[in-house]
């Protein structure tokens, strides 16, 4: 029996040729998914950064910034009968001298889609009873983005008291 003969040389350059088109294709995945990853990590920022200015800042204009003119606030009445609006510059006013006591509130998830946004917050109440405590409250933040700005369009609030059984 004569030995096996290796492949044509030619043979051998193609499986090269492949080799290498195919490391080259994972490679540039690679790289295309990191800068990818990176962007959208930079737009949840962006977001973040919108949202903590709306819930946090003291100055009114800071506020005005990330919030679009028509924003609104949506919510149901205590009866859960009607839906409520109430525009977002009504609650983003401070009466100047007013003492007021904030509950701690928290972002816990970003949602970021190409120009669009929602971003869910957790409200701790922290009532002076602690037998008045309600369970943790959330609020959803919608955002689009304008002109390369994030912009606060709405905010979903679902109703933020529960209703105490009766004594007797």
């Amino acid at each position: 029996m004569a030995p096996a003969r290796p492949p044509p040389k030619e043979g051998r350059c193609k499986v090269r040729r492949v080799f290498l088109l195919a490391a080259a294709s994972l490679l540039c995945a690679g790289i295309t998914a990191r800068a990818q990853d990176a962007e959208a990590e930079r737009e949840r920022e962006s977001v973040r950064k919108a949202v903590e200015t709306h819930l946090y800042s003291e100055d009114v204009e800071e506020k005005k910034r990330v919030t679009y003119a028509g924003a609104k606030v949506l919510s149901v009445d205590s009866d859960g009968r009607k839906i409520r609006e109430t525009p977002v510059s009504a609650s983003a006013g401070k009466r100047r001298g007013a003492k007021t006591t904030r509950s701690p509130q928290k972002i816990v998830a970003i949602d970021v889609a190409n120009n669009a946004a929602a971003v869910k917050v957790a409200t701790e109440f922290m009532p002076a009873d602690p037998a008045d405590a309600l369970p943790k409250h959330f609020q959803y933040v919608t955002l689009l983005k304008v002109n390369g700005e994030w912009k606060i369009v709405g905010i979903l609030m679902p109703l933020t008291t529960l209703a105490k059984p009766a004594s007797k």
